[in-house]
């Protein structure tokens, strides 16, 4: 990976990305694996905002990791990728569920079907900024729907990194823009324009998961430090 520090946030590039890479990277033996965890991040949100039952869309939904556990708490799920390889894996590894090959910044959707919107690791990869995104998820859910949006985020210590000096400061000219590391602030800021009311956030995916990172006080005030990622709940006004 290289990174490159630039406008408060990070750029991340690799030697390939697109389409083929995930194909790739998600194999028939990853999909099975995935298939077998029990997800404890839906118990954590998405059980908390919408009641079992509701239809839900994973906006990016790869492997089937989030979709597992949701149609396991009788959601009515439904999930969509670009990587139309991948859905086809997943649908035979996994009859059951309801799968489309299709693109979030364009769903193939009718406006308010959804009561909520599962999102984890997508906004982050378009290069030109995820405006589509946030007005395809705004057609497609219900007044009051919830949408669950998580990414790779600036934690303090990557802020710190960064004013220090330690990220590159121009891209290699022989790699590919894969993600970025996004200003949560400014994420927010986005979508609160666009129609949604922010409720609160979840910090996801620690560095660091000693038992003293779990006490609570500790917890508190070293969250904010080393999370890969965070997500960000809101409601459709």
């Amino acid at each position: 990976m290289y990174r490159i520090y630039r406008d408060g946030q990070l750029e991340d590039y690799k030697k390939r990305t697109g389409v083929e890479y995930w194909e790739k990277y998600w194999s028939e033996q990853v999909i099975a694996e995935e298939l077998k965890k029990e997800n404890i991040l839906i118990l954590k949100t998405l059980c908390r905002f919408n009641s079992g039952g509701g239809r839900i869309l994973e906006a990016g939904c790869g492997v089937g990791s989030f979709l597992s556990p949701m149609v396991h708490y009788k959601y009515d799920a439904i999930g969509i990728d670009y990587a139309a390889d991948t859905i086809c894996s997943l649908k035979k590894a996994a009859p059951d569920f309801n799968l489309v090959a299709g693109d979030v910044s364009s769903l193939p959707f009718d406006e308010q079907t959804f009561d909520g919107y599962w999102s984890v690791g997508v906004i982050e990869h378009f290069r030109d900024g995820f405006e589509e995104v946030i007005r395809e998820c705004h057609r497609v859910l219900k007044p009051g729907g919830i949408a669950y949006i998580s990414f790779p985020y600036m934690n303090l210590s990557r802020r710190l990194k960064g004013l220090l000096g330690l990220y590159k400061s121009s891209p290699d000219k022989d790699l590919i823009f894969y993600q970025y590391v996004l200003n949560h602030g400014r994420v927010r800021t986005e979508w609160v324009k666009k129609g949604f009311d922010y409720i609160r956030h979840f910090y996801m995916f620690p560095h660091f998961k000693a038992p003293f990172f779990k006490m609570g006080i500790v917890r508190n005030i070293l969250d904010p430090f080393h999370h890969h990622s965070i997500m960000l709940v809101f409601r459709k006004r």
